[in-house]
């Protein structure tokens, strides 16, 4: 991944943009709210923080692949708009402290098999989540892992302060940093400005966001039946939720009317035993 020349943070605004859009082959950001909170913090970024120049090339690439993360994001809900009729129910939040074990109690939950987490890889690039046998193979998954292995080499002990990796859930903060509403841009750096903006900040469009992309990941999930209806029964269907919702009961009602029936000939065959 290129990172660019040397430049003001905020002079290098449409060189971010150029170098994400060759970096993914897409141009579109989505809605431009997040444009006024990239500049904000780039303007703080060049008013405050003190960085050498390895650490203001890596800062340069965490705000590169945020965009990039955008564009991802809105390229596949385009893909998939059928996926943000699907309301989310009964998520679990894990809040928490620094250093009070939130991270190690939702990678537990996260290992449930019925429930879905937030992995690292999806929420740097949004995209439906593919078939975990897939992973290694997926380039979004190969990118994440190369990353993560620059931050390690980077800074050792960082493994021990939050590990991450490309395959396990993370935190939500990292959909946040799409829309260049987090406190994680101050990780490596001083800019008090931001800190003090971003908390007087409406984050509900972000929020709102952050939904969109959590049902995108999920769509899968969603469809899994209806997959399996279209390869054995061969049904058209055209994207629409509620159609697929008809089909489900359709396909679950005729599977059990199916079984009963199948119970009640294999009863009425048998020979009744009696016990005294």
């Amino acid at each position: 991944m290129s990172t660019g020349s040397r430049k003001g943070f905020r002079e290098s605004l449409d060189e971010l943009h150029e170098m994400a859009i060759r970096e993914t082959g897409l141009s579109d950001f989505g809605a431009a709210d997040y444009l006024p909170n990239l500049e904000t913090l780039l303007d703080a970024y060049d008013r405050e923080a003190i960085l050498s120049e390895e650490g203001a090339l890596a800062t340069r690439r965490v705000l590169q692949t945020c965009l990039e993360g955008r564009l991802y994001s809105t390229h596949r809900l385009s893909l998939h708009p059928e996926c943000l009729e699907r309301p989310i129910e009964r998520p679990l939040v894990v809040a928490g402290f620094p250093r009070t074990g939130s991270t190690a109690l939702q990678k537990l939950l996260a290992a449930d098999p019925g429930t879905q987490a937030l992995e690292y890889f999806l929420a740097c690039r949004p995209d439906v989540r593919p078939p975990r046998r897939e992973w290694p193979s997926h380039p979004s998954y190969r990118a994440t892992v190369a990353e993560l292995d620059r931050i390690y080499e980077g800074s050792p002990e960082m493994r021990s302060a939050h590990s991450m990796r490309a395959g396990e859930a993370d935190e939500c903060r990292l959909l946040f940093m799409h829309d260049f509403l987090s406190v994680s841009f101050s990780f490596n750096a001083t800019i008090p400005s931001y800190e003090r903006w971003l908390f007087e900040q409406d984050l509900c469009p972000a929020y709102a966001h952050y939904r969109d992309n959590l049902k995108l990941i999920g769509a899968a999930e969603t469809v899994l039946v209806l997959f399996a209806m279209v390869w054995v029964f061969d049904v058209p269907i055209a994207g629409s939720v509620s159609l697929l919702a008809f089909f489900t009961a359709l396909f679950l009602f005729t599977s059990l009317a199916l079984g009963l029936l199948i119970s009640s000939i294999a009863t009425a065959g048998s020979t009744p035993v009696s016990t005294r």
